[in-house]
């Protein structure tokens, strides 16, 4: 299958892959600024391949008390027939990362406007770090981490990510139409941490690497939704509108092979 037709099935099997960053694209770029601050080389490098039913099985299983101080399997969840460490720690421990000059994120009274001027780094923070499929739009916390990294400050990935897994996690369910996310990232802790690919498991394409051109890109497809949506006549009132639509059934989110806790 050719690399684009794999990048679009991937995505309507609705997940959001991380994306690594050509650096040597952004020298003196505010991105190249961000990535070392932060120390996150190894954040913007190649990510590990999506192994997909594995990362659904993850999400599937989810040990929901992992954060429950009390209990044996805090910060563990189970995989495949084992309990797996998921933690701020572990997640830290991955990405290389460490903890020094951690700054605290701003309120919205710090904040006035994200320009364009930071549009590579917004395309970096919506694929690797608050990861969306909405990325026209400056909204609540993407708003603060780019805010954030565009005035030199250092955040705790490793609680951020955990916290944004967590959540995903405990709030999915069958019906569910929201996004996998974090797929490299989860696929390559599971394996290093012993959890064992099925026969007919193979790599997904990763998605194309954080360029200029990728930025050029996504502003001419942003520009030109902004001008469709100029364009689009004005939508009447509905006399029919206060009557609630039949439910339409959506597929599972979870994996065909489900290994229940």
């Amino acid at each position: 299958m050719p690399k684009k037709a794999m990048l679009t099935s991937g995505r309507r099997k609705n997940y959001h892959q991380e994306r690594m960053v050509q650096q040597a694209d952004f020298y003196r770029h505010l991105l190249e600024h961000v990535i070392q601050q932060c120390g996150w080389s190894k954040v913007a490098a190649a990510p590990h391949p999506t192994y997909i039913t594995l990362v659904r099985e993850f999400f599937a299983n989810f040990n929901k008390e992992i954060d429950t101080p009390e209990l044996s399997h805090r910060h563990k969840t189970w995989v495949r027939g084992k309990w797996i460490r998921f933690s701020p720690v572990m997640i830290d421990r991955y990405y290389e990362l460490n903890h020094t000059g951690i700054d605290p994120m701003p309120t919205e009274e710090d904040m006035q406007s994200v320009t364009r001027e930071i549009r590579a780094s917004h395309i970096f923070v919506c694929t690797n770090i608050n990861p969306t499929t909405q990325r026209t739009r400056f909204i609540g916390e993407r708003a603060r981490l780019l805010y954030h990294l565009a005035r030199g400050r250092k955040m705790d990935m490793g609680i951020h990510i955990f916290d944004f897994v967590r959540d995903l996690a405990t709030s999915v369910d069958s019906n569910s139409q929201r996004s996998i996310m974090f797929p490299c990232l989860i696929s390559g802790i599971c394996l290093e941490a012993g959890v064992l690919l099925l026969p007919f498991e193979k790599a997904d394409t990763l998605e194309v690497p954080l360029t200029h051109k990728t930025v050029d890109n996504s502003d001419a497809r942003m520009r030109a939704r902004e001008i469709r949506a100029q364009r689009a006549p004005a939508v009447q009132p509905d006399e029919a509108a206060h009557v609630p639509a039949p439910p339409v059934p959506q597929p599972a989110l979870v994996a065909d092979t489900n290994l229940g806790i």
